[in-house]
């Protein structure tokens, strides 16, 4: 767990965790430069509970990638076999880690050892107070599990939600570390997991995904975010520039697995041939895109990829480029 000025809503939070069905579990928090009471209120449970620990480090204001950043290489130091990531301000409903991995071993189960496996679930959207906004995050978003065309959406659009993420050990040595270029650590380990491993997913909501006015991510239904009365030219050049740092990500994909066991595979065929298009031209920029099933969930998000992807200017386009 990545805390910061979390006094609100944090010990709703670490109290639904110490209720888990499966209590096998341990605890490690960062605080990210809290200036409120988080602190203390952390170090009121820690001197109860064993299984709960922070970190003490003089990096602070690292932002919540890298201060999960920081956590996972902890975690990764201790030996850890499975790790889930956590935010501040939700509410875990109390089967929420024995689910997960039993999802988890299952998909251990049926695939070769040492396979990289993610797992993941739907939420609850709660309002501030955990009353229920929708029945489903992913219905609430316009968005679905991908399935097996999982990294064709990746690529473009993350639809895997981190505070539902469990991740094995074989996944966590591929990802590790997570680069700088990367836009968010569930979104980069879900591509990690989409090319050299499996992605398992549990259609049942497992967390209250709580939203509020200090949210870092959050929901606010695409349709709503979309008509929200900005500007077209501004949603327009958010959503170029979201483009380039995804694009940027999957370049840092292609180089992370470049000369691995994996770059023989179908799927890093698949994304080997999509970073290749920053040089094409516009059209052929297109049809390749099209031809591998690169895509975005809806008909509006797909509107807006392509646009992207066509109007560009090649310049940007190279300047991302590793190669």
């Amino acid at each position: 767990m990545s805390t910061f000025n979390g006094s609100s809503y944090i010990r709703e939070q670490v109290s639904s965790i110490q209720k888990q069905t499966l209590d096998t579990w341990e605890l490690l928090i960062r605080d990210d430069g809290s200036s409120d009471n988080t602190v203390e209120i952390i170090q009121e449970y820690i001197d109860t509970d064993k299984r709960i620990s922070l970190v003490s480090e003089k990096q602070a204001n690292l932002g919540a990638m890298k201060s999960f950043n920081a956590l996972i290489n902890i975690a990764s130091e201790r030996n850890a076999d499975y790790l889930m990531f956590c935010d501040q301000d939700d509410f875990w409903e109390p089967w929420k880690i024995e689910k997960t991995l039993q999802l988890m071993l299952y998909t251990e189960k049926i695939n070769p050892p040492g396979t990289p496996i993610l797992a993941h679930t739907d939420l609850f959207v709660v309002d501030s107070d955990l009353k229920q906004i929708s029945a489903s995050y992913l219905r609430h978003q316009r968005m679905h599990n991908a399935e097996n065309r999982d990294l064709q959406t990746l690529l473009s659009q993350n639809y895997v939600t981190g505070c539902t993420i469990m991740i094995n050990k074989d996944l966590l040595t591929i990802a590790q570390p997570i680069p700088d270029v990367a836009i968010m650590h569930d979104w980069w380990y879900s591509l990690c997991a989409s090319v050299t491993g499996k992605i398992a997913f549990l259609d049942t909501p497992t967390i209250k995904y709580r939203q509020h006015s200090t949210n870092v991510y959050g929901s606010s239904g695409f349709f709503n975010m979309l008509f929200s009365g900005k500007r077209l030219h501004t949603y327009l050049s958010r959503k170029r520039s979201n483009y380039l740092n995804s694009y940027s990500q999957d370049l840092a994909l292609r180089e992370r697995l470049a000369g691995t066991k994996y770059c023989n595979t179908r799927k890093f065929d698949i994304l080997n041939k999509y970073c290749s298009i920053g040089k094409k031209p516009v059209i052929l920029r297109l049809f390749i895109a099209i031809r591998l099933g690169i895509h975005q969930q809806g008909i509006l998000r797909n509107f807006f990829f392509f646009y992207s992807l066509i109007f560009i200017e090649p310049d940007k386009m190279d300047s991302n480029l590793s190669d």
